[in-house]
């Protein structure tokens, strides 16, 4: 739809599948990553058809701020150890990710430090963002 000319028609129709994804995330096991990997997908096919018919921008920063109230709600009332606060736990880097707040994004990322994987993904994030010098600490 996007390359013909239909991105108009495939910007909702792409919204839809990344919030109807994102709202089953909640409620699911995704210890594989399946899931978060087709959730990628459609976010990365959704802002493809966003580019070629962007959405009006104060819907965009009304939606993304009602995103995350609903996810800060959510953070509060989620069991730690559940599923859904794993699915939380992903929003809200995506969010961060989204504000380009690099030190907000980090400070998400650095939340959960168990792994070499996490600390990787600091390391991305800075470098991309042009701060080699604090990549490297």
């Amino acid at each position: 739809m996007i390359e013909s000319g239909g991105a108009p028609h495939a910007v909702p129709l792409a919204r839809r599948a990344v919030e109807r994804v994102t709202a089953a995330m909640l409620h699911m096991d995704d210890s594989s990553g399946i899931i978060g990997g087709d959730l990628r997908m459609l976010t990365a096919l959704y802002a493809r058809a966003c580019r070629a018919a962007p959405p009006d921008p104060k819907q965009l920063a009304a939606g993304l701020d009602e995103v995350a109230r609903l996810v800060t709600e959510r953070r509060i009332a989620a069991d730690p150890d559940s599923w859904a606060a794993i699915g939380i736990k992903f929003l809200r880097q995506q969010l961060a990710a989204l504000s380009g707040d690099v030190d907000a994004h980090v400070a998400v990322l650095a939340e959960n430090l168990h792994g070499a994987r996490q600390y990787g993904e600091i390391v991305t994030v800075l470098r991309d963002a042009g701060r080699g010098a604090d990549a490297e600490r």
